[in-house]
């Protein structure tokens, strides 16, 4: 078999493959981390999506677009809402921040919450569709386009995966509340199109409330654009930091 045999689009899995082994095993190692092997086919293959939907799919333009930080509004007579988790390994806590747009892109909605026994990024951001789709649910909406930036979270619940060792038992909580919602539809988006979650989500660790709600945005929140630079610099100051990611 030679390269011309294999499919571009899966010619790299094995390398994703390998590359979560040896991460587990540091995990393993370091950690005191046990990751089931499934877990490491799971996150390959939505390494493996990702690439290629950024360096393959695009293989044809010279110059491809920088990412778009403008947020996009939903269809007509859509909602959308976007969802973001700051995880906290030290502590094992995540704060989870949602909006509530409409299609001209007024805000409806918006929150933020504090939790503590999170075992994982992906299970906080699990836990912020969770709140966010009851939220959505009690307030009488039902067509609503749900976007967050865990790629792998997004493969779980798309992909119709049956279990997953770190979400847990949160998986079936947001099956059966999006199985009330039966229009909502869930997307993954780069980080830099879902700022504005992503400032709530921070901001839930500075609150002494454990949740609180906006029917109006806060007025720290209300130019997420103005604060670009601001959650720039806190990013790259929280990169030599791992007990926060």
């Amino acid at each position: 078999m030679t390269n011309d045999d294999v499919p571009s689009k899966i010619a790299k899995l094995s390398f994703w493959v390998l590359w979560y082994i040896w991460k587990s095993w540091n995990e393993f190692l370091f950690a005191k981390t046990n990751v089931h092997p499934i877990e490491d086919i799971h996150r390959a293959i939505a390494a493996n999506d990702e690439w290629n939907a950024v360096y393959i799919s695009k293989r044809s333009v010279q110059c491809p677009p920088l990412k778009s930080s403008a947020w996009e509004p939903p269809p007509t007579d859509w909602l959308k809402c976007n969802f973001d988790c700051s995880f906290r390994n030290d502590t094992r806590s995540a704060g989870i921040g949602w909006m509530i747009r409409d299609t001209s892109g007024s805000f409806l909605v918006g929150g933020m919450a504090r939790l503590d026994n999170v075992v994982s990024a992906v299970q906080g951001e699990a836990l912020g569709l969770l709140f966010a789709l009851q939220q959505v649910w009690i307030r009488g909406w039902r067509k609503v386009w749900f976007e967050g930036d865990c790629v792998e979270l997004t493969a779980v619940i798309n992909q119709m995966v049956p279990h997953h060792l770190h979400i847990g038992n949160v998986l079936y909580d947001i099956r059966h509340w999006m199985s009330l919602l039966p229009d909502c539809s869930l997307a993954s988006i780069n980080r830099e199109r879902n700022q504005a979650a992503d400032v709530l989500s921070r901001r839930a660790f500075l609150e002494d409330n454990v949740v609180s709600c906006f029917s109006v945005p806060p007025s720290w929140c209300q130019k997420p654009r103005l604060m670009e630079a601001k959650i720039e610099k806190l990013s790259l100051t929280l990169v030599n930091q791992p007990e926060f990611l």
